[in-house]
């Protein structure tokens, strides 16, 4: 139940635009996005992107703190 809600929440809460690519003025070098983690909304900043095998990836980094990180574009929210 607490899953379903949390889920749920997300979705009112953030724009889903169904395609990332690297002309989509949305994700652009340099834009803060939310990375749902678990039950964590996390801010990260977009790094770079690509595309491998037909699937866009958006490298992240956290907002505050160190590392960096490939994930599907379908794991990045911008904020509305």
């Amino acid at each position: 139940m607490i899953e379903t809600l949390a889920g749920q929440w997300f979705l009112d809460h953030y724009s889903f635009p169904t395609h990332y690519t690297r002309e989509d003025s949305l994700v652009t070098i340099g834009t803060i996005v939310h990375v749902k983690v678990e039950d964590f909304v996390l801010p990260m900043q977009v790094v770079d992107t690509r595309t491998v095998w037909g699937r866009d990836d958006i490298l992240i980094a956290p907002v505050a703190g160190n590392g960096q990180q490939w994930v599907s574009a379908d794991r990045v929210r911008v904020p509305a």
